[in-house]
């Protein structure tokens, strides 16, 4: 063999080794921000009446998000996993969440009643706490420093 079909070889071999961890969904989300998983088809079907956060596994976007890490199982003809920044609030600052889906407030409500959601870092649990309740409240928000 001479050197150029060893390095032919070398090039293949780590294509090949990027080619399968894309294929069995491996993901990196660097520490600094989060992903955001899209399912493009499930059994489940998609989202009912106007929703656009999945909370049983619909197609669309997904109540989970993804830390800073290795994540397994996202398989690129499954689901798409958008990167975002991070949004932290300082502890002196107040964060204002932005209800995206749930119940639309009545008109002579300004601000929506509290929910037990661990401060915003389970999106999963504030959403369910508002479809149990069947009343209108912060869900699945967007968060920004004002």
């Amino acid at each position: 063999m001479d050197a150029s079909s060893i390095l032919l070889h070398l090039v293949e071999g780590v294509v090949g080794f990027f080619v399968l961890v894309w294929l069995i969904g491996v993901r990196y989300i660097p520490h600094n921000r989060v992903g955001v998983i899209e399912r493009y088809w499930s059994f489940a079907g998609s989202l009912k009446h106007g929703g656009i956060i999945a909370l049983n596994g619909e197609a669309g976007f997904q109540a989970d998000i993804l830390r800073g890490g290795l994540h397994f199982w996202l398989f690129p003809w499954l689901c798409a996993v958008h990167r975002v920044p991070l949004v932290m609030i300082a502890e002196s600052k107040i964060g204002y969440v932005y209800a995206r889906d749930g119940d639309p407030l009545p008109p002579t409500q300004t601000l929506a009643r509290v929910v037990t959601c661990n401060n915003c870092q389970d999106a999963r649990s504030s959403c369910a706490a508002v479809v149990s309740a069947a009343a209108s409240a912060p869900c699945c928000a967007r968060a920004s420093t004002p």
